[in-house]
């Protein structure tokens, strides 16, 4: 490769003969590497062999070409390798010397930023117990967690209204009842719908019907179509058809009584809300002047444990973040080097 990029460059500098010899000796010094590296171990060569004919093209092409255009353009005469100046090697990277006592160089001094080894073991046994520490306060915090959740899911306090919260039409059905108010022929289009699949049951019930009767006098006149296969398949399946128009007059019935229970709530729904907050049912007993004492109560324990449960989860993100910002590397430090003092004044 050094020769041929000494040919590249002794070409680019118009020497065509100096750039025929490097690509010359750049093919022979190929082949020879080649030649011994099979020597060594042809198994390992067999991996670099597309390399190697890569290489081998390449430069072969620029000797061929600048060969032939030597000899029938320049005629220049091509020298002996031993004639042109030996390759030197280049220093790519110039070697600065520095005082590593300079403070402009190192700062102000260049281990400052290194912690001693004992130190380092007792900031990581530290922090294993910090963590250890901070995984039980967790493991705690989230069990109490549990047993209060547990606690408030059997009093049922999510479905008493404890904030006069019955007295309002809840969200939900206020939706509903603008949605059947944007279309007020609702109750309308079920109906019909539902008269086109009772007349379009009737159709196919009477077609069914007719068909049998006429099969049935085929039968009496032709009493050897019984044994027929054709006839006997046409017999089951009709038997398979009345099947299922008995079950579809069932899901008619069904859907039937559905239907009517359906347009009963959105006669409800299209109620102005005064008469529709009539219709629905009251809880007497938060009204009773004897029980709003308790009513009130139940509220205020309510929220104290809401807000418990919200300082509880600002305590452990707190002691979490106290958790992380503890470092004792510098106090560790500080402390090593007071041993060290008291070590140097007792000698």
């Amino acid at each position: 490769l050094t020769y041929y990029c000494c040919g590249l460059i002794a070409e680019e500098n118009k020497k065509h003969g100096q750039a025929v010899c490097y690509y010359e000796v750049a093919v022979e010094r190929l082949k020879e590497a080649w030649k011994n590296g099979e020597k060594i171990s042809s198994d390992k060569t067999n991996i670099f062999k597309d390399a190697h004919m890569f290489t081998n093209d390449v430069i072969m092409g620029k000797y061929k070409v600048a060969k032939r255009d030597n000899d029938s353009v320049y005629f220049e005469k091509v020298p002996t390798l031993s004639s042109l100046p030996a390759v030197q090697g280049a220093i790519v990277a110039k070697p600065q010397p520095f005082d590593c006592h300079d403070p402009e160089v190192c700062g102000v001094d260049i281990f400052q930023k290194l912690v001693p080894l004992d130190t380092h073991l007792a900031t990581s046994e530290y922090s294993e117990e910090k963590a250890k520490l901070l995984r039980e306060i967790i493991e705690l915090t989230e069990n109490k967690n549990r047993e209060l959740e547990t606690f408030m899911l059997c009093l049922q306090l999510n479905r008493a209204p404890l904030n006069n919260e019955y007295l309002r039409l809840p969200r939900e059905l206020l939706d509903c009842c603008a949605a059947v108010t944007a279309r007020p022929n609702m109750s309308k289009e079920l109906v019909s719908a539902m008269q086109q699949l009772n007349s379009q049951h009737h159709e196919v019930t009477e077609q069914v019907d007719e068909f049998e009767q006429l099969l049935k006098i085929f039968e009496e006149n032709n009493d050897s179509i019984k044994s027929n296969k054709e006839y006997k398949d046409l017999e089951l399946n009709l038997k398979t058809i009345r099947d299922m128009m008995l079950q579809a007059n069932e899901s008619n019935i069904e859907l039937h009584r559905h239907m009517t229970t359906i347009i009963d709530h959105l006669k409800i729904l299209n109620l102005p809300l005064e008469q529709l907050e009539k219709t629905l049912p009251i809880i007497t007993e938060l009204d009773d002047e004897a029980n709003k004492p308790k009513i009130t109560r139940l509220a205020l324990l309510n929220e104290k444990i809401e807000t418990m449960k919200n300082q509880r989860e600002m305590l452990l993100n707190d002691f979490r973040k106290k958790i992380h910002d503890d470092d004792i590397t510098k106090l560790v430090l500080m402390q090593r080097q007071e041993n060290h003092k008291v070590i140097h004044l007792t000698k």
